[in-house]
């Protein structure tokens, strides 16, 4: 079965990946693109929910945080290099130590309400030179990468994060982590090194996170303070209505992406609507999900 499920895996990134080529359309693959990095940013946080038990309600923050560093950085004059390390360092140190402190619940709302400050404090953050002056509400421009590299990039760190997050359950860490989601206690009367445990969830999650920051950025040559928005935010929390394997969360992150494109076309902003109605009906099939392993 779980070399079924790595071959499952490998046939639907390239599955996905194939389509644009062959239409050969640039919203087709810039659409795949979004979608992609949108996969990516849900199994960024599939890896706190599945190997630590801590699902983030402001997981858009892992994703905006390493965004505007590199905007601002590039603004500046400096590299995005740097920029990279920094907000890996940070993001790392936040869930960890969240981790650590808190219970699921309250890490829960800590990072939902983190993800609110920064939306808050965004189009505050403003840099001038001379009479001229860039951020707030428009953010920060970013240099134009071709659509067709990024597209690349995106279904290459797709696969590569796809096999990780699923080889790992097969491994002895991966045992131990999960472990530490089901129960904290019975795991540390078994030997099982929690800090050590999230340790790891914690900067796979962080690793993930930043590679999709970036690559959202340079999609759009540009971030705002829309980046930390609840929206975002909620978006891998709907997506693991329907479980938390990769090749599920790779679909569904496609499907609801797809969705939410359609009916915002329909109607400005009418996919918070659907959003909402899931949310509404995501504790009924959680517990028949839970129920079935």
């Amino acid at each position: 079965m779980k070399a079924i499920q790595a071959v499952t895996t490998i046939l639907a990134v390239a599955t996905l990946f194939t389509i644009p080529l062959l239409l050969d359309n640039y919203f087709v693959t810039w659409l795949f693109t979004l979608a992609a990095i949108y996969s990516i940013f849900t199994i960024s946080w599939g890896f706190l929910e599945r190997y630590s038990g801590r699902p983030s309600l402001g997981h858009a923050s892992a994703l905006g945080i390493p965004a505007y560093l590199a905007a601002i950085s590039y603004n500046l004059g400096f590299g995005i290099l740097t920029p990279a390390l920094v907000s890996l360092l940070v993001i790392f140190l936040l869930y960890y130590l969240l981790s650590l402190k808190l219970g699921k619940k309250e890490f829960i709302f800590a990072t939902f309400v983190i993800s609110i400050l920064l939306w808050v404090a965004a189009p505050r953050l403003v840099l001038g030179y001379g009479d001229t002056m860039v951020g707030g509400e428009e953010g920060f421009f970013l240099p134009h990468v071709p659509l067709k590299t990024i597209y690349l990039l995106s279904f290459l760190t797709l696969f590569i994060t796809a096999m990780i997050y699923d080889f790992l359950a097969r491994t002895g860490l991966g045992i131990k982590m999960g472990a530490v989601r089901d129960d904290e206690l019975a795991a540390k009367a078994l030997g099982v090194k929690i800090s050590r445990m999230k340790f790891f969830a914690s900067l796979l999650s962080t690793l993930t996170a930043v590679a999709a920051g970036y690559l959202y950025s340079f999609q759009f040559s540009h971030v705002s303070p829309e980046i930390f928005s609840v929206e975002l935010s909620v978006f891998p929390l709907i997506v693991s209505i329907g479980g938390l394997s990769a090749p599920r969360m790779t679909f569904l992150s496609f499907a609801l992406l797809f969705a939410a494109r359609a009916l915002n076309a329909l109607a400005p902003q009418f996919h918070l609507v659907f959003y909402a109605a899931l949310l509404i009906l995501f504790p009924i099939f959680g517990r028949r999900l839970y129920a079935q392993g």
